[in-house]
């Protein structure tokens, strides 16, 4: 199971990443911190209950990223909203372990399987509520890291472990 577990995740990225482009799919775009508050609705949230989101990361870039991964963990972690807490239980930031070439990005994946109806996974926005003063900075270090952005919303179609049925 493992080894599928290795082999499936840089396959659904692959597919994703594909899929937004053949269908000419704007990346989700990260809004810088003063923007934020008065911008339109966010395209950080999840309808169907399950999503994604890949983010290509310069190799060069990837502990400032991950750093950024962290203070957004941390921000989840002081925050007293409800929201919040049940959006962190659920929410993985995943790291591809195949490589991509020379110098060729990482992909980096929000892995949300459970997400909290109506919640705005932004994390910008997360991170302007809990620490306000680091916002520009991790929206400078996510911005100049990543190459692309891309939100996938899922839709589970079925359970491969469940006896019977579609489900």
């Amino acid at each position: 199971m493992r080894i599928w577990n290795r082999a499936l995740v840089p396959m659904i990225a692959v597919v994703a990443l594909t899929q937004s482009t053949v269908r000419g799919e704007s990346q989700t775009p990260l809004q810088a911190p003063a923007a934020a508050a008065t911008a339109e609705p966010s395209t950080w949230t999840f309808a169907a209950g399950s999503g994604m989101v890949f983010f290509q990361v310069k190799a060069a870039n990837a502990p400032a990223f991950e750093g950024a991964m962290l203070r957004i963990k941390a921000a989840l972690a002081a925050s007293k909203d409800p929201v919040r807490k049940r959006q962190a239980q659920s929410w993985q930031v995943l790291k591809s372990t195949e490589p991509s070439g020379a110098d060729g990005p990482i992909v980096y994946i929000f892995y949300l399987p459970a997400t909290v109806e109506n919640a705005d996974y932004d994390p910008l926005k997360i991170l302007t509520e809990q620490f306000p003063a680091e916002a520009q900075a991790v929206y400078e270090t996510i911005s100049s890291s990543s190459t692309s952005i891309n939100r996938l919303g899922l839709k589970k179609i079925a359970d491969m472990g469940s006896v019977g049925g579609p489900g």
